[in-house]
């Protein structure tokens, strides 16, 4: 059967099974009904047509087949009995007929549902229905022919006592047998044609990739509803239009359109895949990324392989969030790769199971040489032999200790570069993967920090001096103020009966201003010495040294009446020195600055936050204004004069910094009238190098790093 008359057929046969299962009945019955009738006719009254009496058989016992029940089936031997040879009355012929069909009936139709249905080769299935046959006409038939025989009293025949027919009823039995079984078989190969046909439709809708088929000169054959979703068209639409009329295919950065696949196939025969950045426009104008291939189509029975295909299957599927992800991700490691390389900083990746350590970054930069993957961890060999031997050693006990415990990897250490010149370099890395039996990947950078070591080194030099400009004002300057301010006293007592009330008044104030110096120069030592290096930070007990401030105190307390609330307050990490200054400081101003003639009410508490404390130093004093709450922290800013309070205007900047100095913050909620409420906070636990390298101001306002000189 040619192709178009094999799609025809297969089309119809797609139609039939989608009729109803009692249409489909009555279909069969009414085909194979008529055509046993028309074989009876043609049989009864035309001369020399006794073939056609098989052939009425032959449609029979397929009819009975076929039906799917046991009433239409019986329903279908009953007319052909009724239709047979009619030489003899309708009254006797009938039952005979009956008699010879309802046993067929019964026998094909259990056979076939038992023991044909399930067989899959052909040709067995064609032999086996032949014997079938052959058995019921030489056998049934026959023993039915001896019992109507005895039932009429008549002699039993030859071959009713042998089991053989006779020359013509043998003919019959063969034809019957044969024309059936080709008939049985032609149906029986269209069935599974129809049926592999819905199973792969059903797999094509089933498909989650856009699938399309065309035949040998490109006109789509099938497209499933994926493809038809892409594309905008229906696959009735579709089907029989040229594949270019429905892809229409372009560069989605060039915009240019993008041959389709399916002529080259065609042309070389060969499976292509599409290239990358290609875009399906559907038809209402939606475009889809798309990705994958079309291959040929081949008759697996050709004798050549290089035969031309029948044909093209076209697979795709929509990849446009893939694309876009991976746009994105291509962007990011454009900017990635840009801030690495502007910031000097090279990236590694250690594969701590397999020693394999990937780099990217400018790793050339840093040391001057070209450094690829390679094993051997963060600082492989050929790294290595460029560092300081003074600094090559800890790095191994390092990199275990952070392997053990999972804590930051850091060290920082010299190379000498091949040309000769010295570089500082940091490198840290953190464990980023691990698994039950230990860490798998490590991942860090490594960073120049020689500028950085330039700067520090200055600023320990300058630190230095400051160091020593606080000896200078400890010893130097404060000897000539006490001077000054002895021999000022002195005088008054002395000849304070020669000084008229103008000269008092001039030696009271020369005596003023140098205690007020004296008293600059002390607190610019306690300034200057916040600044520098902090002691080992140890655990402090607040309550503990709030109640070592309140003793210190215990004078300007009494003096002023002051009354002070201590909550619960925590233990925390730092320098005791500083905290004591700190709280030392912030009390005393609460007393300082009062109401007239009101006693100060001070509380000092705890808050826990996540990972700090809030402690907080509230009094019900004069208030400070919204607008002059900053200044208040920078050195010398005093907002009252002399004569209402007297200070430097120190003590709030040396609390600031000694926050700073534990990486904490200090701010002041107030109003005129209303009070302050001075609110630290403090981290749980500063590490010695944040305390060492934490930032702070100098008398100027330039920000500076401590050096290293103790207190």
């Amino acid at each position: 059967m040619s192709a178009p008359h094999l799609n025809g057929f297969l089309e119809t046969r797609r139609r039939a099974a989608n009729l109803g299962p009692a249409k489909r009945e009555l279909l069969v019955f009414m085909v194979f009904g008529a055509l046993g009738t028309l074989a009876a006719y043609v049989n009864v009254n035309l001369p020399h047509t006794d073939i056609f009496l098989s052939g009425r058989y032959a449609f029979g016992v397929m009819g009975f087949v076929l039906l799917r029940h046991w009433w239409t089936a019986l329903l279908l031997a009953t007319l052909l009995a009724a239709v047979g040879e009619h030489t003899l009355p309708l009254s006797t012929v009938f039952p005979i007929n009956m008699a010879l069909t309802v046993p067929m009936v019964v026998l094909l139709r259990a056979l076939y549902q038992k023991v044909l249905a399930q067989t899959e080769n052909t040709v067995q299935f064609g032999l086996v229905w032949i014997a079938a046959i052959m058995l019921y006409y030489q056998f049934v038939m026959v023993s039915i022919g001896g019992i109507e025989s005895g039932r009429q009293q008549t002699p039993l025949g030859s071959s009713v006592l042998t089991f053989l027919a006779a020359q013509s009823h043998l003919v019959e039995s063969v034809l019957v047998g044969v024309v059936s079984a080709a008939g049985l078989t032609m149906l029986r190969s269209y069935q599974i044609v129809a049926r592999q046909r819905t199973e792969l439709e059903v797999t094509l809708a089933s498909i989650g990739d856009a699938v399309i088929v065309t035949d040998a000169k490109g006109t789509i054959r099938r497209v499933n509803p994926e493809a038809a979703r892409l594309s905008g068209w229906k696959p009735e639409e579709a089907e029989g239009r040229p594949l270019s009329d429905v892809l229409h295919l372009v560069n989605s950065e060039t915009r240019r359109p993008v041959p389709d696949p399916v002529s080259r196939v065609l042309s070389d025969g060969v499976t292509v895949g599409l290239a990358n950045h290609t875009a399906l426009i559907a038809r209402d104008g939606q475009e889809h990324q798309i990705a994958d291939s079309a291959a040929p189509i081949r008759d697996p029975s050709a004798i050549r392989a290089a035969s031309p295909p029948l044909g093209v299957v076209m697979v795709f599927r929509d990849v446009t969030d893939t694309y876009r992800m991976q746009a994105a991700l291509a962007f990011q490691k454009r900017n990635f790769d840009m801030a690495v390389a502007a910031s000097g900083t090279g990236v590694w990746d250690w594969n701590v199971r397999t020693d394999r350590v990937v780099r990217a970054g400018n790793y050339a930069h840093l040391f001057g040489i070209d450094v690829h993957d390679t094993e051997g961890g963060p600082l492989s060999e050929d790294i290595t032999a460029l560092i300081h031997p003074e600094d090559r050693a800890p790095i191994p006990d390092k990199l275990q200790q952070a392997l053990r415990s999972g804590t930051e990897y850091e060290h920082t250490f010299r190379v000498t570069r091949p040309d000769g010149r010295e570089r500082w370099l940091r490198t840290r890395g953190q464990v980023i993967e691990r698994d039950e039996s230990g860490p798998i990947r490590m991942a860090g950078t490594t960073q120049d920090i020689t500028d950085l070591q330039i700067t520090l080194e200055a600023l320990r030099r300058s630190n230095a001096d400051l160091e020593q400009f606080a000896h200078v004002a400890s010893h130097d300057l404060q000897e000539p103020v006490r001077s000054l301010v002895a021999y000022s006293q002195l005088l008054g007592r002395r000849y304070d009966h020669l000084l008229d009330p103008d000269g008092r008044e001039f030696l009271g104030f020369i005596i003023g201003g140098a205690k007020r110096m004296q008293a600059l120069v002390l607190d610019l030592l306690e300034y200057s010495r916040v600044s520098s290096r902090a002691k080992p930070s140890s655990s402090v007990d607040l309550a503990t040294l709030v109640a070592e401030a309140i003793e210190n105190l215990d004078q300007a307390i009494r003096d002023s009446g002051a009354h002070i609330t201590v909550g619960d307050l925590p233990v925390v990490t730092g320098d005791k020195p500083q905290l004591l200054s700190l709280f030392q400081n912030l009390i005393a101003n609460a007393i300082k600055f009062q109401r007239a003639g009101a006693a100060p009410e001070i509380t000092i508490s705890a808050r826990r936050k996540t990972d700090a404390w809030d402690l907080t130093v509230a009094d019900n004093g004069i208030g400070i204004d919204p607008a002059f709450q900053d200044r208040i922290f920078e050195p010398f800013k005093r907002l009252h004069t002399n004569d209402t309070f007297s200070g430097t205007g120190i003590g709030l900047a040396v609390a600031k910094r000694i926050v700073e100095r534990h990486q904490g913050l200090i701010r002041v909620d107030s109003a005129p009238g209303e009070g302050s409420r001075f609110v630290v906070t403090l981290p749980d636990a500063p590490s010695p190098l944040e305390m060492e390298t934490s930032g702070r101001q100098d008398m100027t306002g330039r920000h500076t790093t401590p050096n290293d000189s103790p207190d």
